[in-house]
């Protein structure tokens, strides 16, 4: 580990933390942020190199670099972009730690626009969407004007805003989490900081893990709608040649995305040098660089290594699935399975305790989840199944043969990949359905008579399933579908002293978790 510079200023309101791991071509970022409209002593920039590389790029800039460290990280290993952000954590000075891209465009505006959102309310967690243009000849970075940025080739500039800030339908996917995120730094320690769990090694995730813990501890998530980054084209930008952690298809981590579901707010793997001021075992200001770095943790990082068939390297038992109406949980050794209505005691069959078993696979927790069900409940959700399949086979094909121009235009992708990726996705709502189902059957088996609201993500599924509930192969349930953001806000604002539950898809909760956030929780259940 060595120390390029070290920041003098005493006193920033805002530390930038920009990472490289020997790719980067350009740091940009530093000529605009040199340009800013605020005093220049209100925020410190701090670059962390994973490996050792000294950058010409940033060289280029070294006067605008406050802090540049490299933490001379094994050239066999993969890089771990959440180490590097806990580094960036324990080195600012500032009361807000921002992370984001390094070879971003922003206005002049940038830093201002984030001090007064945290000067109004500094209980949240902010970020920045990103134009992005795919023009080839934008490439090496030349400096284009912003209008030039926005114009021909910007693959999401709808009216002035991207098409993240507009989208209601996906804003999860649509929006760019990892263009710019802000925290304040007291709650950053407060979580943990960012988690070094194998699975975010390599591209996969970034700093909206810190996002969602933080949601779960309490703050709110708000995006500007008037303050943007900017994106040119390079190669390399969408993670190519990277190794990738597990994720949904569309390059968000289902570890991450977990994390929402769970409501947990300490990281499954913890860096011991933020545990250090966590817990006060160091003064706040003090450094504990020492811990940063764990050499055997490092060492299951190697590129020869196969990270996939790490077994779990947190010692307690985390949620890693929702199946069939049940949770299954992973620690070091083992799974184990308990119901989601753990505390409801049923009837016939599902009296029988999960959690009184452990595992060797997920596939075994999955199967005696299975043999605890009756063969009615089994038949009724296969019969889900198979109509939900016959609708969304029909969907994407019209989908695929209507749209073919417009998915081009989209995206820079083969169609083949874009249906596919379509496919995984909706297949997934599947084990959403198939928990409410049981979840349903659990209340009637309980004696429970009232109908609960099922909030569901899909046109087919709530059609299929309201349909199901209408041939009396469901108990009474009024089923209602989470379309978009403006349905998901209605769900919430819907709910009343009358309604027994409130059964929560969990697809529809990750995909709009901003506008469920004010959903009572002592009616609602998660699946």
């Amino acid at each position: 580990m060595q120390f390029i510079k070290r920041s003098q200023r005493s006193h920033p309101e805002v530390s930038f933390v920009l990472l490289d791991w020997s790719v980067r071509e350009s740091f940009h970022l530093l000529h605009y942020l040199e340009r800013q409209t605020v005093d220049r002593e209100l925020f410190e920039i701090i670059v962390i190199e994973y490996y050792s590389r000294v950058s010409n790029a940033i060289q280029k800039y070294e006067d605008q670099v406050d802090t540049w460290l490299l933490l001379e990280m094994p050239e066999d290993s993969h890089y771990h972009k959440h180490l590097m952000y806990n580094a960036g954590i324990i080195l600012g000075r500032g009361r807000i730690i921002a992370v984001g891209d390094s070879d971003a465009m922003v206005r002049e505006t940038f830093v201002d626009s984030i001090l007064k959102v945290f000067r109004k309310d500094s209980n949240i967690v902010l970020h920045l969407d990103q134009f992005r243009n795919n023009r080839r000849d934008l490439y090496p970075f030349s400096f284009p004007g912003f209008d030039e940025v926005l114009g021909e080739a910007c693959t999401n500039n709808v009216n002035g805003k991207t098409r993240g800030i507009c989208d209601t339908v996906d804003p999860l996917h649509a929006r760019n989490y990892g263009a710019c995120m802000c925290a304040r730094r007291d709650d950053l320690i407060a979580i943990g900081g960012a988690d070094e769990h194998i699975d975010y090694l390599g591209h996969i995730c970034g700093p909206y893990d810190m996002t969602f813990r933080l949601i779960n501890a309490g703050r709110r998530e708000v995006w500007l709608e008037d303050e943007f980054t900017y994106h040119t084209w390079h190669p390399g930008q969408a993670g190519e040649g990277n190794y990738l952690g597990p994720h949904d298809g569309r390059h968000m981590s289902t570890t991450a995305l977990r994390m929402l579901l769970s409501g947990r707010v300490l990281p499954l793997l913890e860096n011991e040098a933020i545990r250090q001021l966590r817990l006060g075992a160091v003064a706040n200001g003090a450094l504990s660089l020492d811990k940063l770095v764990d050499a055997n943790r490092v060492a299951r990082w190697g590129k020869n290594h196969r990270p996939s068939a790490v077994h779990a390297e947190c010692p307690e038992a985390h949620f890693v699935e929702s199946f069939w109406g049940a949770r299954i949980f992973q620690d070091k050794y083992c799974f184990t399975a308990e119901w989601i209505m753990k505390n409801t005691p049923c009837m016939g069959k599902l009296a029988a305790p999960l959690s009184s078993r452990s595992f060797s696979s997920i596939s075994e927790a999955r199967e005696n989840i299975l043999e605890h069900l009756p063969y009615s409940l089994k038949l009724r959700i296969h019969a889900f199944s198979v109509l939900v399949f016959i609708w969304r086979v029909a969907e994407l094909s019209w989908r695929a043969i209507g749209r073919i121009g417009q998915m081009r235009s989209l995206h820079p992708m083969k169609i083949s990949d874009r249906v596919g990726q379509g496919i995984k996705e909706r297949l997934l709502h599947s084990s959403d359905a198939a928990n409410l189902i049981v979840l349903l059957a659990m209340r009637r088996a309980n004696g429970i008579r009232s109908a609960p609201k099922v909030v569901i993500l899909g046109k087919g599924d709530t059609l299929i399933m309201r349909l199901l509930v209408w041939l009396h192969m469901l108990p009474a349930a009024k089923v209602v579908e989470a379309k978009d953001r403006n349905s998901a806000r209605q769900v919430v604002a819907s709910i009343t002293e009358d309604d027994s539950a409130v059964l929560l898809s969990g697809n529809a909760y990750v995909r709009f978790h901003s506008d469920f956030a004010d959903c009572p929780r002592d009616k609602v259940v998660i699946v």
